[in-house]
């Protein structure tokens, strides 16, 4: 970076908001991973425990793949509201990457703005 005349207050102010937005982008983006995840294992909790309490005195069992295979639309809502979850997460990484490098950007601008008025 440059001399601390030039890094002022504000410069600081700045690169730690870029900084702050840099590191929940990150966050974001683990976030956008895991969630999915989450949905589907949640899911799937959810669908053996309704298959077990319907099935309470009948002694056909039945595994988490069967409704899967047989409900297409309900595999396919599933599968969407995956990948729903992940898009949100990462459009939210993405925004949060480039508001970090537009705060970058305008503090270097501002920092070249300075020695250039200093040059002359």
């Amino acid at each position: 970076m440059a001399d601390d005349t030039f890094y002022t207050k504000k410069h600081k102010r700045l690169d730690w908001i870029a900084l702050f937005a840099k590191i929940l982008s990150w966050i974001a983006l683990i976030v956008a991973i895991i969630a999915p995840i989450a949905h589907f294992f949640q899911t799937k909790t959810s669908l053996e425990f309704q298959m077990q309490m319907s099935m309470f005195g009948n002694q056909t069992a039945r595994n988490f793949q069967e409704p899967l295979i047989e409900e297409t639309l309900f595999s396919l809502s599933m599968f969407v509201e995956m990948f729903n979850i992940f898009f949100k997460g990462l459009i939210y990484a993405v925004v949060l990457k480039a508001i970090s490098l537009a705060l970058y950007m305008l503090i270097e601008i501002d920092l070249n703005y300075l020695l250039s008025e200093e040059g002359e």
